[in-house]
């Protein structure tokens, strides 16, 4: 896709980072890697049970999935620059003001999840680790612009498919511990389009998941084919009044017709909230590798106790990283 943004008003808004200060290494890295935070922290949220809690009998279930995941990503890079994301524009950021029902069937996050999350946040700073959220703009975005402004080659460690848009001979997509990767080629083969299409995809599509409708009577089959041999959303639009059922080869064509000419000005406005942004005002250095602060460390692992089930695994990730 082009990476044109949606167009934003107001000032650039403000980013909560966490990074300790400190001095880069001196060797450039090989390779970017970047990590959905939400989406491990939420498999751990909802897979380990909430009687994982911490010194004050506060559950710790999704700190330890997140953790988990982060060290399994550290270990396969212990050298190099990386960041960890993190949504928390859960009914405050642009896509809302777009279109009000955006993500309206998601409850919003609960002082629990949030308490979680600020233990996150708090062990990426002890390892060194950038990490970024915003009210404005979601963790695909930062991790869009993150990947799309880097120079290197860059894996994002994420289990969401939203983030195959950015898939190109640069960028790939892999899940954290576990062999599901994407690359161009991978991704291509699938979807049998250029991945830049994907929101058009799914604009005919929708996504229930975020509550953004589709087009009726078109399902992933035929928005599949519509899009592989027209192109791009407004291409199919404009082919509409040429189509014939040889032609397309559906049964359906005169009731999918009806449905682009009733619904099309809607899935473009519903492009709009699928498509990532590339261009957050984030600073440069933003994905910097800084110094561990063991003081740190130690004390998040007393403090959530979690030293039984990681200190092991993070003596391991350590070790690794200074014999690199």
């Amino acid at each position: 896709m082009s990476g044109v943004a949606p167009k934003l008003s107001g000032v650039a808004p403000k980013l909560s980072r966490v990074a300790r200060k400190g001095r880069a290494g001196s060797e450039p890295p090989a390779k970017i890697w970047l990590m959905d935070g939400s989406i491990y922290f939420f498999r751990g949220y909802f897979g380990i049970p909430p009687s994982l809690v911490d010194r004050q009998d506060y559950p710790v279930n999704g700190v330890l999935g997140f953790a988990q995941a982060l060290l399994w990503v550290l270990r396969q890079h212990p050298t190099g620059g990386g960041a960890v994301t993190f949504d928390e524009s859960l009914g405050t950021g642009f896509r809302h003001r777009l279109y009000g029902d955006y993500k309206a069937n998601r409850a919003r996050p609960d002082a629990d999840v949030r308490r979680q999350f600020r233990y996150c946040k708090t062990l990426c700073e002890a390892l060194g680790i950038a990490c970024w959220a915003s009210a404005e703009y979601e963790a695909d975005d930062l991790l869009a612009t993150l990947a799309s402004r880097s120079k290197l080659p860059t894996i994002i460690y994420s289990k969401d498919k939203d983030l195959h848009q950015l898939i190109s001979k640069k960028i790939s997509i892999c899940d954290a511990r576990s062999d599901d990767a994407w690359d161009l080629a991978a991704a291509q083969q699938n979807y049998g389009f250029a991945v830049r299409l994907l929101p058009d995809y799914q604009a005919l599509v929708g996504d229930a998941s975020d509550n953004v409708p589709g087009v009726p009577g078109i399902g992933p089959k035929t928005a599949r084919r519509l899009i592989a041999q027209y192109g791009s959303l407004e291409q199919v639009l404009r082919s509409v009044s040429s189509w014939s059922q040889d032609k397309m080869g559906l049964p359906e064509t005169g009731r999918v017709a009806l449905g682009l000419a009733d619904y099309g000005e809607r899935a473009l406005a519903m492009r709009e909230l699928l498509r990532l942004v590339r261009s957050v005002a984030l600073p440069t250095g933003a994905t910097r590798r800084r110094r561990i602060n063991q003081q740190a460390l130690t004390r998040w692992l007393a403090r959530s106790a979690l030293e039984r089930r990681l200190s092991r695994t993070i003596e391991g990730t350590l070790g690794a990283a200074s014999e690199s």
